[in-house]
């Protein structure tokens, strides 16, 4: 099975992340993102944005294509409910579960 390169999902986390924070909804992030990336990855991401708006949470979707590590999986699960990450965060994100939708990890 082919996996999607790390370097793929460094720039997906990322820009993800910028796009969240600004306040943008998850179902235009990924639209952005699916615009913004090429070939596989592009329809990847489209099917993930599918996945959302059928009510798919972010990891399912995720989930659902196959193709990203287990560990990514694993973070993108543990931010949707809610977990802290470890060192306690910052404080920028104290408010992010009402912007992006609970799909980012609250600091304490």
């Amino acid at each position: 099975m082919l996996r999607i390169r790390q370097k793929r999902i460094i720039w997906l986390c990322g820009t993800m992340a910028t796009m969240l924070d600004a306040g943008l909804p998850l179902s235009r992030v990924l639209s952005v993102l699916a615009f913004q990336a090429s070939g596989r990855l592009r329809r990847i991401l489209q099917k993930v944005g599918t996945g959302i708006d059928e009510g798919a949470t972010l990891s399912e979707a995720f989930q659902a294509q196959g193709v990203f590590p287990p560990l990514f999986l694993t973070l993108v699960a543990a931010c949707y409910l809610g977990v802290k990450p470890l060192g306690g965060g910052d404080n920028r994100a104290r408010d992010s579960d009402r912007s992006t939708g609970g799909y980012r990890a609250v600091p304490a």
